[in-house]
């Protein structure tokens, strides 16, 4: 065995079976670079069965992503951030846009528009946000002069 690979949850406990979360690598024979439960920015599942190959050795069964911020609703369900980041792909009229999860049924957009703006698209935007969130999600926009970058502290930071 080369590498020990680990899959953690947002608060680094292992995660279930069939449950994703953070790949964690240690690699066993690096000495001269040692990684040591190096966070690679990738998630996945772990798999319960061994390989096909007959290997003992755990495999993982999925890769889902990239490490990024993560929505919940209250039930626990984890809604992707890309899938907000999508929402706003070729809008012409978006400058820079943030989404942020003020509350389980609450989502504020900040946004610095393009004199295009297009109310027709913003409802079709908040049209999606409902259909992952819930019906009953409140949709505030702001409309900004610059959103400014924040720093990364967790996977999870929002409020809810």
């Amino acid at each position: 065995m080369n590498n020990m690979v680990e899959i953690r949850d947002d608060t680094d406990q292992p995660v279930g079976s069939h449950q994703s979360g953070r790949i964690i690598v240690t690699n066993l024979h690096n000495y001269s670079m040692p990684l040591i439960r190096y966070d690679i920015g990738d998630t996945g599942v772990m798999s319960v069965g061994r390989c096909r190959c007959g290997s003992s050795l755990p495999v993982i069964e999925q890769l889902t992503g990239r490490v990024t911020d993560h929505f919940r609703l209250r039930d626990g369900t984890q809604i992707h951030g890309e899938f907000f980041t999508h929402l706003f792909y070729f809008r012409d009229w978006v400058k820079q846009f943030q989404v942020d999860q003020v509350a389980y049924d609450h989502v504020r957009i900040s946004l610095v528009p393009d004199p295009e703006f297009s109310e027709r698209e913003a409802e079709d935007i908040e049209a999606h946000i409902r259909t992952v969130m819930g019906k009953d999600c409140v949709v505030e926009w702001r409309c900004v002069d610059s959103i400014e970058r924040l720093r990364r502290e967790s996977i999870f930071t929002h409020g809810a």
